[in-house]
């Protein structure tokens, strides 16, 4: 009678479920390997904080990847703001740049963790290859954002004293009004603040920019601060190294006011000490000194320096900006190769939407075809059974008429009351017999009742592996076998005669509930190969087939949920 069940109920419940499954994402969990790739990345930054050169990319590109995957925002953005500062050690200021934006979108401002420090100095790197490029208007903006991610960690005075980084690219911008106002302002907050020393070592771009206005007075007077209260000179007048290219502008100063003998002092402590520009500058100031002093040969001399150092200076600008032009063609490129592999996938999951949505809709539609014949049959069912009843009522009543007829034996009435009686029996035989099959079809098949009893739920609750969440013990397996026995005991029956395992029986049962292979492994604490196993023996002994994959859907079509 099962076999005839299972060819003429066409039932699509099954075909439904699966083609819900197809939607779910399962979510991978990460091992320990998480541990030894955060110890990797607190030793990377911690030899960037130590400003050693990083040139190990492909460490710092595996970081990415993994934090991307299973990391935090603040991970995220530590391995991105790493993997810049790696890219710029090795010259490659697009990646570098690249790298600093994708730092920058994986910071949530919005959480009370957001790592702002790491933010700032995101915006701090980017600042200096942004100087590097000469880009002085980019620098701006970066130098903008990283001042106030100081300023939201709560270091006020940090945040005032980097506003001196702003001098710089307002004077590349040629802003000169502007960097005094810059000085002065700051200067201002800082001695409200009590902290002279640093407002006075933001005087010499201001004393350059006076020397240059012929503003001599003003320019003799801040020059005497500075080297008198910077604390940046020691006994002899020498400052500390990193700064030698005060020289210059002290010699431009002593220059201006026609003290020729000190400029050139000064000029050949620039030469001796500074870097190319400031090189460059004290010799265009060699060049003033001599000219005052009717040397032509020592201007030629130092015109012939000049244009060598300068012809090397724009030399390596050249080579750099061919290089950066290169690296920059080079990695646009590749972003564009990117995009569009990534507009492909798109496509590819958008047909595959598509085709999946079609399916659904289709399974959607057969479902409600299937609850409609079902409706039709459980009418067909109560019109039987009301019949059935009635000719029940009406043969008792035969029964008690030939009772009271063969008292005072009327053969004739007897007779015709026997064969009527007769055709009624015959009657309930065959109506019996058919309701048989619908009550049957009705009762046989309790899966919703086995899906939504105790037990089913509670291991539904176990399938969720959380914290302090048991395992099933032995008892839940028997009280969950015992309930599946009594929903549906011809299941039950026919997994007992096909000789199933426990395990075998147990993994058919959970696959009915509608658990995964991943959950059953958990829930059984087996391996997924002795799971897969399992399945693919269970699948040929009760229905002859190959593989474990078709187990699923031939169980359902077994207790009819299909």
């Amino acid at each position: 009678m099962m076999t005839q069940m299972i060819t003429a109920s066409k039932t699509p419940r099954a075909i439904t479920v699966i083609g819900y499954c197809l939607l779910v994402i399962v979510l991978a969990s990460c091992s320990g390997d998480g541990s030894k790739m955060r110890a990797q990345l607190e030793e990377l930054e911690r030899q960037n904080r130590a400003d050693s050169v990083m040139t190990n990319d492909s460490l710092a590109e595996q970081l990415v990847k993994y934090f991307d995957r299973h990391g935090t925002p603040n991970e995220r953005m530590r391995a991105h703001y790493i993997l810049g500062r790696t890219y710029a050690d090795m010259g490659e200021a697009p990646q570098a740049l690249e790298e600093y934006h994708t730092a920058i979108e994986c910071a949530d401002t919005t959480a009370n963790d957001c790592n702002y420090h790491t933010l700032s100095r995101v915006y701090s790197q980017m600042a200096s290859v942004f100087h590097q490029q000469n880009l002085p208007q980019d620098e701006l903006k970066a130098l903008a954002r990283f001042i106030h991610y100081i300023q939201v960690q709560g270091d006020t005075l940090q945040a005032l004293r980097y506003q001196a980084l702003l001098i710089k690219p307002y004077y590349l911008l040629g802003e000169k009004d502007t960097v005094l106002s810059i000085i002065a302002r700051l200067n201002e907050q800082l001695e409200n603040r009590g902290y002279h020393t640093d407002a006075v070592r933001n005087l010499g771009t201001a004393i350059y920019i006076y020397t240059e206005r012929g503003q001599l007075a003003e320019a003799g007077r801040l020059l005497e601060t500075y080297e008198r209260e910077s604390g940046m000179f020691d006994s002899m007048g020498n400052i500390v190294r990193g700064a030698e290219g005060h020289y210059w502008v002290k010699g431009n100063y002593e220059l201006s006011i026609n003290q020729i003998d000190s400029a050139e002092y000064y000029f050949r402590k620039a030469i001796q000490y500074g870097n190319i520009d400031a090189v460059s500058n004290a010799y265009k100031g060699m060049i003033a000194v001599y000219r005052h002093k009717q040397n032509l040969d020592s201007v030629v001399y130092y015109s012939h320096l000049n244009e060598v150092i300068l012809d090397s200076l724009h030399n390596r600008m050249q080579t750099d900006a061919i290089h950066q032009a290169a690296s920059l063609y080079d990695y646009t490129r590749s972003l564009k190769l990117a995009e569009q592999e990534a507009r492909k996938r798109r496509e590819t999951q958008i047909l595959s939407f598509v085709l999946l949505f079609t399916a659904a809709l289709v399974l959607a539609v057969q479902f409600r075809r299937y609850r409609r014949k079902l409706k039709e049959r459980q009418v067909k069912y109560r019109q039987l059974y009301n019949e059935l009843t009635n000719v029940k009522a009406e043969r008792q009543s035969i029964l008690e008429e030939l009772d009271s007829l063969k008292a005072r034996q009327y053969d004739e009435i007897i007779e015709r009351k026997e064969h009527k009686n007769l055709e009624l029996l015959q009657r309930i035989t065959e109506l019996e017999t058919v309701i048989g099959r619908y009550k049957m079809f009705r009762e046989g098949n309790h899966y919703e009742e086995f899906k939504s009893s105790q037990v089913a739920l509670q291991f539904e609750k176990m399938a969720s592996f959380r914290k302090n969440q048991p395992l099933p013990s032995k008892a839940d397996w028997e009280i969950l076998e015992k309930q599946f026995r009594n929903s549906m005991p011809d299941a039950y029956s026919t997994f007992c005669e096909h000789g199933l395992s426990p395990l075998e029986i147990r993994t058919c049962i959970l696959l009915i509930l509608n658990h995964e292979e991943s959950v059953i492994s958990g829930l059984t604490q087996s391996s997924g190969t002795v799971i897969s196993t399992a399945k693919s023996r269970a699948n040929k002994k009760l229905f002859n087939r190959q593989g474990a994959s078709s187990l699923k859907y031939n169980l359902m079509r077994l207790i009819d949920a299909v």
